[in-house]
């Protein structure tokens, strides 16, 4: 049987009545599901016009929808970021919740469990509430400045439940070669969303916030990840092939990236596709030197450090088991973050190394 995906176009700005009609052309039936969790792209502290973030008016009318009343939202703020607060206040998520009386989960402040990927990353570390919750995954559609990437959406979205700095961590290990590629699909397979509703609205061209902005208007909705971002390529006339997490999902047989085996729904995606315009080589390269050295950094030099005495709670709850009393070793250490909430007496860095980071940070605009 085909995999289904829809896409539909927003019509009067009613995303509401859009996501509605996306579910019964794919059968979705969601009227039992409990406890869910939407997990959608808040990588920038930014303004949702800049096309870096999912739409809030989208993320709300998915906590609407389906009813969502006690998980509510969640998403990675690690400490190389600008703060929980700012963060949800520019992105315009404060509000959305404050509306309707729902939690935002920092996932690092999450009580942690360990997955494993079968490669050189080995452990890493994700919020136990994703295993005992249904995931919905509501990522932004962005072009991406990495040549094999491409774009960004639900296969990629899902990293970012990797709690801390751990991401960058990745980044530097795997040297962003192919073996990157394959944990972020082993990461996305072993997390697995129940839906995927991708905000396809109003997208940019060449990067987010820099290109032109197209005004696509729609909304992309399937329960198989793989198979909507495969659905998205071909609407915004880029070759699956060339795409290195559906070229590399095909080899490890994760979802359907075959678009023979897709049934699209909605609209006819080969009237409305669009082309794109990408970076030139030299802004690649230049994003790819500056995120290379931001990763680096990370890894080497930001890492937990001792204070005091280490409190029960952060002694107990480490995912690695590699704080002690008055230690911490760092050979075990996957740098999730989570023992900065659960201890008054671990930080991270100093104000120079600060300073440093917010630097590559802004220079590697990520």
């Amino acid at each position: 049987m085909k995999s289904k995906v829809a896409v539909v176009k927003v019509k009067d700005n009613d995303i509401y009545s859009t996501i509605e009609n996306a579910l019964k052309l794919i059968d979705f039936d969601y009227s039992k599901l409990k406890d869910i969790i939407i997990k959608p792209n808040l990588v920038s502290a930014s303004d949702p016009n800049e096309g870096k973030t999912t739409s809030p008016e989208l993320i709300d009318a998915v906590v609407r929808l389906f009813k969502i009343k006690k998980t509510g939202i969640g998403e990675s703020i690690p400490y190389t970021a600008y703060g929980k607060e700012y963060l949800l206040k520019k992105t315009g998520i404060n509000e959305v919740c404050n509306k309707n009386r729902i939690e935002f989960n920092q996932f690092e402040k999450m009580e942690q469990e360990i997955i494993t990927i079968p490669n050189n990353i080995g452990k890493i570390s994700v919020p136990k509430l994703l295993s005992k919750n249904s995931v919905i995954n509501v990522p932004k559609l962005k072009i991406h400045l990495h040549s094999k990437i491409k774009m960004s959406c639900c296969i990629k979205n899902m990293f970012g439940c990797v709690s801390g700095i751990q991401k960058s961590l990745i980044h530097t290990k795997t040297k962003e070669k192919k073996e990157f590629f394959e944990t972020l699909l082993l990461i996305y397979d072993k997390l697995k969303p129940i839906l995927n509703i991708v905000d396809a609205i109003n997208v940019y061209d060449i990067e987010p916030g820099k290109g032109n902005k197209i005004n696509l208007g729609y909304i992309v909705v399937g329960e198989d990840g793989v198979a909507v971002d495969t659905v998205i390529s071909k609407l915004i006339s880029i070759n699956e092939d060339k795409i290195a997490l559906l070229k590399i999902a095909k080899e490890l047989k994760i979802g359907i990236s075959n678009i023979n085996d897709i049934e699209i729904l909605g609209e006819d995606i080969d009237k409305i596709k669009t082309k794109f315009n990408f970076a030139n080589r030299t802004r690649r390269k230049y994003f790819s030197i500056m995120a290379n050295l931001r990763n680096r950094y990370i890894s080497k030099f930001i890492k937990p450090r001792i204070k005091g005495e280490i409190e029960d709670k952060c002694i107990d709850e480490c995912p690695t088991k590699s704080i002690e009393r008055k230690s911490i070793n760092y050979k075990t250490c996957i740098k999730c973050e989570h023992c900065l909430y659960t201890s008054n007496n671990i930080y991270f860095e100093n104000n120079v190394l600060t300073k440093i980071r917010n630097i590559l940070h802004k220079k590697s605009n990520l």
